[in-house]
């Protein structure tokens, strides 16, 4: 008997977390009238019932100016092993999605506040999906949305 209420808390453990590959991207992203944003990130994501775990993922910025698109004003990296969703998110623009509060490297031309990045909560396997990067107060001065093109597979 307590074999079987092993085996069955171990499926239904097994059966709620499903790992997926990530893919996300913006190239050429344009924000406002003066702004180009390059932006990427990639890992696992694993979804379980009210937790959803970003893992082993990474990615870049690259903000560009309009007087010289040729060389970003600013520019960083994540490499990142594990960071959960934010379970109390309670959002008024971008409901029913997750949040994950990313940090970005400092650089000597990149400081942050806050970089968020927003997963809808109804994704599907094996078709595009819109997710977000928010930017609050980039160098002190720029911030905007980029939306970028996921592309999720189940593993």
């Amino acid at each position: 008997m307590r074999f079987l209420i092993l085996v069955a808390g171990l499926f239904a453990l097994t059966s709620v977390a499903q790992p997926y590959k990530i893919n996300c991207k913006a190239t050429k992203q344009q924000i406002g009238t003066h702004w180009l944003v390059n932006a990427s990130l990639k890992g696992t994501l694993e979804r379980g019932r009210s937790v959803v775990t970003l893992q082993n993922f990474s990615g870049g910025l690259a903000i560009y100016h309009d007087e010289d698109f040729s060389e970003p004003w600013a520019k960083s990296y994540i490499n990142q092993k594990s960071l959960e969703n934010d379970e109390y998110y309670h959002p008024v623009k971008y409901k029913n999605h997750y949040r994950f509060e990313l940090d970005f490297e400092k650089t000597e031309n990149f400081e942050a506040e806050r970089v968020q990045f927003l997963l809808p909560k109804a994704f599907e396997s094996n078709r595009g999906t819109r997710a977000y990067f928010i930017l609050n107060r980039v160098n002190g001065t720029f911030g905007g949305t980029v939306q970028l093109t996921c592309q999720i597979t189940a593993e």
